[in-house]
C-alpha cells in the first residue's frame, strides 16, 4: 500500500496511519493531518436554542439563521455545543491529544533525527 488508507474507522487505525505518516513526505504528512482535522471538525454540532428577536447579538459560540415560515422572517439561535456521540468521542480522544498529534506531524522529518 502506498500512503494512507482513505478510511480511518477505529483507533488503532489512527495510531497505525500517524505512524506512518511520521515515517512519511510531507504529503502523507498533511493527509494524515486532514484526518486528525476532520475528527476535530466533527466534535462539535450547532443546537437550537430557541427563536430570538432581529436585533440580537450573538456571543462567540452563537450563531442566528434567518429562516422565512408563512411569509415572516424568524430568527433561530443556534450554540455551538459538543457532539458526545462525535467520532472523536467514540473513539476516546480529547481535542488535547489530537492537536497533539497534529504538531507532531510539524516536526521536519530531518529535526526527529
Amino acid at each position: 500500500m502506498k500512503g494512507l488508507p482513505k478510511y480511518l474507522n477505529t483507533l488503532q487505525d489512527y495510531k497505525n496511519a500517524h505512524a506512518l505518516a511520521l515515517l512519511g513526505d510531507d504529503s502523507v504528512r498533511q493527509a494524515m493531518g486532514g484526518h486528525w482535522q476532520a475528527l476535530l471538525n466533527s466534535a462539535t454540532v450547532w443546537a437550537y436554542q430557541g427563536e430570538v428577536a432581529a436585533d440580537y447579538v450573538p456571543a462567540g459560540s452563537e450563531k442566528v439563521m434567518p429562516d422565512e415560515r408563512d411569509g415572516k422572517t424568524i430568527y433561530s439561535l443556534f450554540l455551538l455545543v459538543d457532539d458526545p456521540g462525535s467520532k472523536m468521542q467514540q473513539l476516546g480522544l480529547s481535542a488535547e491529544i489530537i492537536e497533539s498529534r497534529m504538531q507532531e506531524l510539524q516536526t521536519p522529518v530531518d529535526a526527529k533525527g
